[in-house]
């Protein structure tokens, strides 16, 4: 039977948790572009400079982005398996696999761009469908379109209880995630004496900097809801094959 909901959201959290050390020292090189993107308006005051900047900034941001994901999935499964977690080995292994994992996020991200554009129902049926595809590319050396191909294999006749183990915990997690960032910038906003200040149309620099750091540690959680996700929908579609 397909992981419920409640046990997938107790195993996504054991997961973080037991293991947020182990993670922290994997996704904390997204501090770098996270920070610099913050604080980027606050030091560069030329509109073209700024946007020449940003999106060169943003564009290494979601590469090394890729990178990490990959470094952190390989870290699950080895801790699933019960294996030594060597972050020499899965840093090495993640630059290899660096390459067909941006060309597989771009892929995903045109088709779902695309069901979206023609009407909002595709875009949702094709994000589920193709919503293991990193997961098949990692664990299974899936490649290209060929990823993308075993995730919708794997979502299918199953497109709803997965659509609802996507949202039910993301959404959780999501609202637990905007009041963690929300209380510190509060709480800042009056130390400065600026109570309110963070939701104006400039807000100070402190906010920016809060909103960008801690999803940074945070984002395991969320990974650990597709491994944990993917590797149930394996497990049963592994039992339902004849033997």
């Amino acid at each position: 039977m397909l992981i419920q909901v409640r046990d997938l959201m107790r195993e996504s959290w054991a997961l973080y948790k037991n293991n947020f050390a182990l993670f922290a020292k994997i996704v904390i090189w997204l501090l770098i572009p996270s920070v610099i993107l913050s604080l980027l308006p606050y030091f560069i005051s030329s509109p073209i400079i700024f946007l020449a900047a940003n999106f060169f900034l943003s564009l290494a941001s979601w590469v090394l982005s890729v990178l990490i994901t990959i470094a952190v999935i390989l870290a699950m499964d080895a801790i699933i398996k019960k294996e030594p977690v060597n972050l020499k080995k899965i840093y090495s292994l993640s630059y290899s696999k660096t390459f067909w994992g941006i060309v597989i996020s771009i892929l995903v991200t045109l088709a779902v761009g695309f069901g979206t554009l023609l009407l909002v129902i595709p875009g949702i049926i094709f994000s589920v469908w193709f919503s293991f595809s990193l997961y098949t590319f990692v664990l299974e050396n899936k490649k290209g379109t060929e990823a993308l191909s075993s995730s919708h294999q794997l979502t299918k006749g199953k497109f709803w209880p997965i659509l609802w183990r996507w949202i039910a915990p993301n959404l959780v997690y999501g609202i637990l995630l905007l009041i963690v960032i929300l209380i510190p910038i509060y709480i800042l906003d009056f130390a400065f004496g600026q109570p309110g200040a963070s939701f104006t149309e400039t807000p100070p620099w402190w906010s920016a900097l809060i909103a960008n750091i801690i999803p940074v540690f945070v984002a395991p959680l969320f990974y650990a809801i597709g491994f944990i996700l993917y590797n149930s929908v394996k497990k049963e579609k592994g039992a339902a094959l004849p033997q």
